[in-house]
């Protein structure tokens, strides 16, 4: 078994370009880890952009630690969502499905956001944490 793990962001609110942060870098908060034929998602902060998503088919799995908005933000900006409809598992420990598929379907609803991203992404599936 083989293990891969990534930090694609670690800031806290605000993301930041300023040159300043080059060195260790300005987005919000977003983990990899890549286990043989699995890809984990830890938050879709800003960072989440740079995640290559089903890259070497492997299953993908979101994890949310918690729903501030900096843990949230990232997820409608990863090119790949669009490019491949391979299933990409959302889930957090903090609630059953159903409640988080309320507050992200919420946050991501076009009240708040240009497009409905889950009625657009329909292989973004909502899942039970176990």
């Amino acid at each position: 078994m083989s293990m891969k793990f990534k930090v694609h962001g670690v800031r806290g609110s605000v993301s930041n370009s300023s040159p300043e942060f080059d060195k260790y870098g300005g987005n919000t908060t977003c983990y990899e880890i890549e286990i043989d034929d699995c890809q984990i998602v830890i938050d879709t902060g800003t960072g989440f952009h740079n995640v290559e998503l089903m890259r070497k088919k492997k299953d993908t799995v979101i994890i949310y630690s918690h729903f501030h908005h900096d843990h949230l933000q990232g997820l409608s900006f990863n090119k790949y969502l669009y490019d491949n409809f391979s299933p990409v598992l959302i889930s957090s420990a903090l609630c059953n499905a159903s409640t988080l598929s309320e507050i992200l379907e919420t946050y991501y609803s076009g009240h708040y956001f240009p497009i409905d991203l889950f009625d657009q992404l329909k292989h973004l599936k909502i899942v039970e944490f176990s």
